[in-house]
């Protein structure tokens, strides 16, 4: 993605990387969150509104705990705010079926 002219010993020094780093990051967290709380989902049916709210919770403690480490708070946001979205889509469809 970097432009040869504007690489520097491996880095890209363009102004534009970071953002799209950081972008790109975020996009990935939340997809991320997204798919570990679905499989948890689809994991356990009998037991899937109690999953879910261990899956969030614990996973909700990891993005903080390694964003907190990592300086990455868009990502950890990210992550943490498509976990309760997903959470709340997967408690909707399940309360629908119930």
């Amino acid at each position: 993605l970097c432009p040869e002219e504007k690489m520097v010993s491996g880095m890209c020094e363009a102004g534009w990387w970071s953002i799209a780093e950081t972008t790109l990051i975020s996009i990935f967290s939340a997809i991320a969150a997204m798919f570990v709380l679905a499989v948890s989902s689809f994991i356990t049916p009998s037991e899937r509104p109690e999953v879910i709210l261990l899956t969030l919770f614990i996973g909700g403690m990891a993005a903080v705990f390694l964003g907190i480490q990592s300086n990455e708070w868009v990502a950890m946001v990210s992550a943490v705010v498509s976990g309760i979205i997903t959470a709340i889509y997967f408690f909707k469809k399940y309360k629908n079926r119930v």
